[in-house]
């Protein structure tokens, strides 16, 4: 009995922290995502910004992948990924000079982080286990 209990309460917990990840290619892409979240202004969306040649960057998107890769839910929450060298006028709007660096916009505001483990515990259910071993 408790089991099942638990078992719909973490596949509950999981539809909630869902996230479906896009690629972004163009500035333009961007640009009309933000104007329609402002007309709209409904659930949240994340911006991830990246770099080809860091190793964080590719490990988090990675992580991304394997978390997230295969999910085409409509209702998750958009986690945009953009990389330094095809958007590189999008990390000058949102002033970021560090990589990864996640902006979360909803409905209480605009929230940035550039604190890895912050990241992650953002983005993903768990944290990397070599954030929680670590003291």
């Amino acid at each position: 009995m408790w089991r099942d209990s638990l078992t719909n309460l973490i596949a509950s917990n999981k539809s909630m922290d869902s996230k479906r990840i896009i690629y972004i290619t163009k500035e333009n892409q961007i640009n009309k995502i933000l104007k329609k979240y402002r007309k709209s202004g409904e659930g949240a969306i994340h911006i991830l910004f990246t770099s080809l040649w860091d190793r964080w960057s590719k490990a988090l998107i990675n992580r991304l992948e394997r978390e997230y890769g295969d999910n085409e839910d409509p209702a998750a929450t958009p986690v945009y990924i953009l990389n330094s060298f095809k958007t590189p006028h999008s990390f000058k709007i949102f002033k970021t000079n560090k990589v990864p660096h996640m902006i979360r916009i909803d409905s209480s505001g605009l929230y940035s982080e550039d604190y890895l483990p912050k990241i992650y515990e953002n983005l993903l259910t768990l944290a990397p286990a070599e954030y929680n071993s670590r003291s």
